[in-house]
């Protein structure tokens, strides 16, 4: 081949690259305001990365440095397309998978945030849309602009991302900015301070309960990672200083109200009135029994919502939230919603992925470089928001991660 001729495909791939990056950028600011815009824009950097070939250049990347986090994602996402196989309702199944196009993303952005210069504007561009989204809520709240998404009023201001992702997409938020701050210094780290409060403030505010276990789950791992040495234990002082201060603010806050239904959800499973508990307890029960019927390779992907309503046939004594005749999606639970598709395989798998993603990130150190908390932030918080909600397949928290995830993946071999 001609000199001029490699040199103008170089050319070529410089651009695209450029494409890909402008691409995840947009994505980023308007992601927590419109799914069709970000669909619109990670699909567009998709198809132009794996065209390419940026996208195979990330997944030989991935496979060098990070074998067992790619033989996990590969099982699950494996198990996924396999699990059409027998399941109960193909057409659904397929209706699920693609809803989780998103995830083939990761070694595109694995690629092209292997630049420092790159990275930190992908970074900044994320951070002005989530900053921005904070002050929609601001507004919502005082009633200067309305929301139509589930979820999401003046009383429970989460703009458009709802009560149920909000407090996840918004505790892996905070919790990098909480470390980005803590390694600058000056004006800089209050600033990142500043808004990370202003994040935990309103998730605390907000309706989705879940949210308050991943904020608190995420910022005492931040913690714990740059305040904890060998002999030194003062960070017990800081933790327990934080534990106080939420303790105070779950009890005259707007959260007290929401978990003490928690409490009497509870106290009525122990009395056995699970139709006063709440849908979600029906809902977990009710997969049990699924699981139970299908114990050998479960449902197959798509077949939950069948076996829901046949479930809901045989026990009328579940409560799945008062509506005649209402059939679950999901079983509010990533790891039921797992083990009912592809029986003890599946829960297998996703505790495998969940458990080699968050240790590949944890094993890091975090006071030389972000990447650590990149990676265990978002797989920590996948993995406690998918005890109430198929965390894997939610747009917000998925996107988010994916997105943290592949940064994380990339800074970690720029250091």
């Amino acid at each position: 081949m001609p000199l001029n001729n490699i040199s103008d495909l170089r050319l070529i791939a410089e651009k695209l690259y450029i494409v890909v990056f402008l691409l995840l950028c947009m994505a980023g600011v308007v992601f927590p305001f419109s799914v069709a815009a970000t669909n619109v824009a990670l699909g567009g950097a998709l198809v132009i990365g794996v065209l390419s070939g940026t996208w195979g250049n990330g997944a030989l990347r991935m496979w060098r440095c990070y074998r067992g986090l790619c033989i996990a994602m590969l099982l699950y996402w494996g198990l996924l397309l396999l699990g059409l196989l027998w399941s109960h309702d193909r057409v659904w199944g397929i209706h699920v998978i693609s809803r989780q196009w998103e995830w083939l993303l990761v070694p595109i952005i694995t690629e092209i945030m292997a630049s420092g210069h790159w990275r930190t504007r992908f970074l900044a561009a994320l951070s002005i849309g989530l900053v921005v989204h904070l002050g929609f809520c601001l507004l919502q709240m005082f009633g200067y602009v309305t929301v139509t998404t589930d979820a999401s009023s003046a009383a429970d201001a989460t703009g458009h991302i709802g009560h149920i992702g909000f407090g996840a997409v918004y505790g892996m938020w905070a919790g990098w900015l909480l470390l980005w701050g803590w390694r600058r210094h000056g004006w800089p780290r209050m600033v990142a301070w500043l808004i990370a409060i202003w994040a935990w403030t309103f998730i605390f505010m907000a309706q989705g309960r879940s949210g308050y276990v991943v904020a608190l789950a995420l910022f005492l791992a931040v913690l714990w990672k740059i305040l904890f040495r060998k002999g030194d234990w003062r960070w017990l002082a800081w933790i327990g200083g934080v534990v106080i201060l939420v303790s105070g603010v779950l009890a005259m806050g707007p959260a007290k109200e929401r978990l003490q239904i928690t409490w009497q959800n509870i106290q009525a499973i122990e009395h056995g009135d699970i139709y006063d508990a709440g849908p979600r307890w029906s809902m977990w029960k009710a997969a049990l029994k699924i699981w139970q019927s299908h114990a050998g390779l479960g449902v197959g992907t798509g077949g939950f919502p069948n076996a829901a309503a046949k479930m809901a046939k045989l026990h009328p004594e579940f409560n799945y939230g008062g509506i005649t005749g209402q059939v679950a999606a999901h079983p509010h639970n990533m790891y039921l919603l797992a083990l009912t598709r592809w029986s003890v395989w599946g829960m297998g798998a996703f505790l495998l992925l969940i458990w080699t993603w968050i240790r590949t990130g944890w094993k890091m150190d975090w006071r030389a470089s972000e990447a650590g908390a990149l990676i265990f932030l978002s797989g920590t918080a996948l993995a406690i928001q998918g005890l109430t909600a198929p965390s894997l397949e939610e747009h917000f928290e998925a996107i988010l991660a994916v997105l943290l995830l592949g940064s994380g993946l990339a800074m970690a071999q720029d250091t």
